[in-house]
Formats: structure tokens, C-alpha cells, sequence
């Protein structure tokens, strides 16, 4: 009885042997470049702040947009961006959708922030927000020091001012405005 049990997985792990071949090529086309990781490379290649950097310049060709190392950030005067939101609002659009969307998100940014000037219209406006440690450095070449603390060695606990119109990172500098 046993070892009509081994004959039968012996037989299966043979067949499933053989049509490795078909399973491989499946795998193989399961994983290529339609996967979404090959989305997410536009984002890590640089192609979408190159899509981002183009559509600014239509619009607004004066404008010199800074390129950081890390792809998915570009700088716009002294706001330094993160565009791993904006793409993931966008990558799912038709080219005139993303563009339409991009320009958008350009225009917005572009205002010029309206600092809350008192505590006690900033105080309700105040988020907790995580960020990857690399945001301390960019922000202290830009802004100022970050009001952080450790959350893991390369993630950091900050807050945030959140409002329709804009989202700002508290600095010490805000602080020292609020006099607190």
C-alpha cells in the first residue's frame, strides 16, 4: 500500500517535471515587462520627473526645475517634491489625462504658500507624518532644520501643515514664528 502511495507522487513530480518547460515560459510571461514592477521604473528611472520636468517647461519655460539624485524627487524653487504620490494618482491615465493632471499639480504647487502665521490657526491644521531619513537632509539645504524625532535608523516621525491648498513639512524656523 505504501508504495503504490510513493508510485503515484513519483508519477505526479514526473509530469510536473515535464511541463516545467510550460510552466517556465508562463512564469516568465507572467513576470515580464507588463508586470507592475516595470511601472513603478518610470518612477525610479527618472522618466516621469523627465515627463513631470517637460510639462513645467511648456508652461512655464523661465523655470529651471532641480534635480536631486533620487529620481523621484525635483526641486521647484525652495519646495524640494516627492512625486511618488503624484504618479501613483496618474500613472493609470492616458497620456492626456497625466498631462492634464501633471499641470494641475504644477499650478498648485507653484503658488506661493501662505505661511499660518499664528499657532492658533496652525494647531488644526497639524498632521503626523513618517518620512525616510533622506528628507532631514534635503530639507536642511532648503528650509531649515526639520522638527523630527527617530522612529526607525532610517525612518523619522515629523509633522506636517495640511490644508486645502498646500502641505508643508514644520521646520524650526515655523516654530520659532509660532513662539514655541
Amino acid at each position: 500500500m505504501v508504495n503504490q502511495g510513493r508510485k503515484k507522487i513519483h508519477n505526479w513530480c514526473s509530469r510536473l517535471v515535464g511541463r516545467w518547460k510550460y510552466f517556465r515560459s508562463v512564469i516568465i510571461a507572467w513576470s515580464g515587462p507588463r508586470g507592475r514592477s516595470s511601472k513603478r521604473d518610470d518612477l525610479q528611472s527618472g522618466a516621469f520627473r523627465k515627463k513631470v520636468a517637460d510639462i513645467l517647461h511648456r508652461s512655464h519655460p523661465d523655470l529651471k526645475p532641480g534635480l536631486p539624485d533620487d529620481p523621484a524627487l525635483i526641486e521647484l524653487g525652495s519646495k524640494t517634491i516627492f512625486l511618488g504620490n503624484l504618479y501613483a494618482y496618474v500613472h493609470d491615465l492616458e497620456t492626456e489625462g497625466q498631462e492634464i493632471e501633471i499641470a494641475k499639480f504644477l499650478e498648485t504647487t507653484l503658488q506661493p504658500s501662505t505661511p499660518t502665521s499664528a499657532w492658533k490657526e496652525a494647531v488644526d491644521q497639524l498632521r503626523i507624518q513618517i518620512i525616510p531619513i533622506e528628507y532631514r537632509k534635503v530639507q536642511l539645504a532648503n528650509k531649515g532644520a526639520l522638527i523630527t524625532r527617530d522612529f526607525t535608523p532610517r525612518v523619522l516621525i515629523t509633522y506636517a501643515l495640511d490644508n486645502a491648498q498646500s502641505y508643508e513639512l514644520v521646520t524650526t524656523e515655523m516654530l520659532r514664528q509660532w513662539n514655541c
